[in-house]
């Protein structure tokens, strides 16, 4: 339960979701007006791909998303937190005394540590978890909340690691988690910014991500970044967008033809079957 997090529900966790999700909700209101917004949306008759974003992010909120995969795949993969956070503690951030700094030090290398997390899922196996996420039709901000519970699994080794190596203060790494969530959010809007300059050398633009969301087989592993672009443009997976309209989603997307559970045991399956085949 202590490695899990599970037992760590509370008001100030519900606020600081809530407070990123409001902040990012006026984002988009605000450059894309209040009838494509998402809340605009939610208001009306939402589609089903909005639908399925929604069950994912009130489980989020709730944080019975964590609770439902601790219990699907019992427990093991916090159990293996455990013993990532009991036994390495390099606690690299230490080595820095200012906080500013190690602030900056956790936001690039949990950025990195993002990026190698991504590229995992779109590996052969783990794409069949992961198209779950691509299998949005639409983007909304809420999108980002969409995944496949067993995918979350695999996810928490990775953003284990940053608190392992990196360790530091806990007043920078919520700061980063912060703004590591307002961002995200907006990369599932559909504002369609280039951010110009700053898309081109610091950012992933939202413009980039729609594109890896893109429905065309090629653009899947391009634009793995979810803060920095400069991973992408040094391991050679960056591509610019340039169309605003493009097409998201999966050919033949399954998921939107069953319900939220039914859709999360057949991505599960599809990811034994992988395995097996293999074996």
């Amino acid at each position: 339960m202590e490695a899990s997090h599970l037992n760590s529900f509370n008001l100030f966790f519900l606020f600081k979701t809530l407070t990123i999700s409001m902040l990012a909700f006026v984002t988009e209101m605000f450059f894309l007006g209040i009838r494509k917004s998402t809340l605009y949306k939610l208001s009306k008759k939402p589609s089903k791909s909005l639908l399925l974003d929604l069950y994912c992010y009130l489980l989020s909120v709730t944080k019975l998303f964590d609770f439902l995969m601790f219990i699907l795949t019992f427990g093991i993969f916090y159990f293996l937190i455990s013993i990532l956070t009991n036994y390495i503690d390099l606690d690299l951030a230490r080595l820095v005394p200012n906080r500013y700094l190690q602030f900056v030090l956790v936001f690039i290398f949990s950025d990195f540590i993002d990026y190698l997390r991504h590229r995992f899922n779109h590996l052969k196996h783990f794409w069949e978890l992961h198209a779950y996420h691509h299998s949005a039709t639409e983007f909304n901000l809420i999108t980002t909340s969409r995944g496949s519970l067993f995918e979350a699994g695999f996810n928490s080794i990775f953003f284990s690691i940053v608190y392992v190596v990196v360790g530091g203060s806990y007043e920078p790494i919520v700061a980063v988690v912060i703004l590591r969530e307002w961002y995200v959010h907006v990369l599932h809007s559909n504002v369609k910014w280039d951010l110009g300059i700053f898309g081109k050398y610091i950012f992933i633009s939202p413009m980039d991500h729609q594109l890896h969301h893109s429905i065309m087989k090629e653009d899947y592993d391009k634009n793995f970044g979810l803060i920095f672009v400069w991973w992408d443009k040094l391991f050679g997976t960056y591509k610019k967008n340039r169309d605003a309209n493009l097409k998201i989603g999966i050919p033949d997307n399954y998921f939107h033809q069953m319900s939220f559970f039914k859709g999360q045991i057949h991505s599960f399956n599809r990811f034994l079957k992988s395995l097996s085949n293999t074996l």
